[in-house]
């Protein structure tokens, strides 16, 4: 019998190789956001009118940067609908408190309107430290 060809690498992914498990639901201010493997999928919140307006418009502000081909490092994101319904990012790694304390806060000045300085705004991917909350 012949070797089984390798899976694709989003296939390749299990637990163990995800810094969190497989699939589980976030919570923010006005998003809620589906980590599905090596997925990020941001929906407005429904929690309230003005919390799903305000989780509309950082979705449509992220697709806009991300896709703006500027020179920060953002997460990248992979697809999003036209006006914020739905926006999909690569799952990055979450930074370990060390990582955040060393992490040069002047060297996000650039940034500092757009990501709000707390851990949760910052990630890993592909080796790189990225905003993952730029909305």
């Amino acid at each position: 019998m012949a070797p089984r060809p390798p899976l694709p690498p989003y296939r390749a992914l299990t637990q163990s190789a995800l810094p969190e498990p497989f699939c589980t639901l976030r919570w923010g201010a006005t998003r809620l956001v589906l980590l599905l493997g090596p997925w990020a999928v941001k929906l407005p919140s429904p929690a309230t009118w003005r919390s799903f307006l305000q989780g509309l418009l950082a979705n449509d502000q992220e697709a806009r940067f991300a896709f703006a081909d500027l020179d920060w490092p953002l997460c990248p994101v992979l697809w999003a609908l036209p006006g914020g319904a739905v926006l999909v990012q690569r799952r990055a790694r979450p930074l370990t408190e060390a990582e955040f304390a060393a992490l040069p806060r002047e060297a996000w000045t650039d940034l500092q309107d757009l990501v709000e300085w707390k851990r949760d705004s910052f990630g890993v991917v592909d080796g790189q430290i990225v905003a993952v909350d730029y909305g």
